[in-house]
């Protein structure tokens, strides 16, 4: 008897909440998403906000302060710990906010795709431009210094120039098909995604191969960081529109606006030298360029679009791979 009952309360257990469990978990699931949502927006919204008036600041302080940190005996200039400092620390309280962030993949939709796409296209031109002069410099450069290069900074400057062209024509590509589709999705872009991370990369080792080791590591610190800033930005843009691994909406937007701090200011601040007519101080941050300037305000506009798209979100229909992939990541997370 006492063997019957207990079969008896089983079954209704079972019949009763066991069949309801995978209801109460998708439940559960969507009001915790429903409160992260509500934390996380405040939280992207700060680090917006952060990124845009520390890169306002950063300008300001490295065009009041360079021409004091001019060496007048050698012409040279010391690094500025003051703006380094505070970079350092904007760095650390965005990555803080990130950490804080509980929102999976935000998908960048409505009004903020166009922007977006526009400067995808932006960006990848000016690649395209930058390839093309860096492959005419390399094919007339008959300077006296030109024969002192070793084999390996020439590689690597081929490899950067070939790269910078392939990468430019796969931010296109990501543009048109923003434009097309009107949203991001996973899978949105596979061919040639990696191209602007391996420029970056060849760039990186090129800077250091030929110019970082000749001068001290205080001096060459801004540049190395924004190079690094600016290559894991790209990897973190690749595998969002691979849609390849989880790419959580506080870690990508860590990148953009730690990204655009380093790599909006450098430029704009080389063209205030430039109008300044301090052409020391001018010569001086020639390793930001034009490239740098797009791929930051790319940074820029990612991270924008993306608070923008969590303010106001738009329903996105999924494709089956999309949804096959983000069901799996579910199926790992739990």
């Amino acid at each position: 008897m006492d063997f019957t009952v207990g079969f008896v309360h089983l079954t209704h257990i079972y019949a009763g909440g066991g069949l309801n469990m995978p209801r109460r978990r998708k439940a559960e699931r969507k009001t915790m998403r429903k409160i992260n949502s509500d934390t996380a927006l405040p939280l992207m919204r700060g680090m917006m906000w952060l990124g845009v008036l520390a890169t306002v600041a950063t300008v300001l302080l490295r065009v009041w302060l360079t021409p004091a940190e001019r060496d007048w005996d050698t012409g040279l200039f010391s690094a500025n710990h003051l703006v380094i400092g505070v970079m350092l620390a904007v760095l650390a309280v965005l990555f803080v906010l990130s950490c804080l962030v509980r929102r999976d993949r935000q998908e960048i939709a409505g009004r903020a795709s166009m922007p977006t796409a526009v400067v995808l296209l932006g960006a990848g031109t000016v690649l395209v431009v930058t390839g093309v002069v860096g492959l005419i410099g390399l094919m007339q450069n008959n300077s006296p210094s030109a024969a002192h290069e070793s084999v390996l900074v020439k590689v690597l400057g081929l490899m950067e120039t070939l790269f910078a062209l392939l990468g430019g024509v796969a931010l296109v590509r990501m543009g048109l098909t923003l434009v097309s589709e009107g949203a991001t999705r996973r899978g949105m872009a596979q061919w040639g995604a990696l191209a602007p991370v391996l420029w970056m990369w060849f760039r990186l080792a090129a800077y250091e191969a030929s110019y970082a080791s000749t001068v001290r590591v205080s001096n060459s610190f801004f540049y190395f960081v924004m190079f690094i800033l600016e290559m894991l930005f790209l990897f973190k843009l690749a595998r969002y529109v691979t849609g390849v691994g989880k790419v959580q909406a506080g870690t990508f937007l860590f990148y953009s606006m730690g990204t655009a701090l380093f790599a909006v200011s450098a430029p704009i601040v080389r063209v205030c030298m430039y109008l300044l007519q301090d052409s020391e101080a001018y010569l001086a941050s020639r390793q930001a360029g034009a490239a740098d300037f797009a791929v930051g305000v790319l940074a820029l506009t990612v991270g924008v679009s993306l608070v923008h798209s969590a303010a106001h979100p738009v329903q996105v229909e999924e494709s089956e791979g999309s949804e096959a992939s983000a069901s799996s990541d579910e199926v790992s997370a739990e």
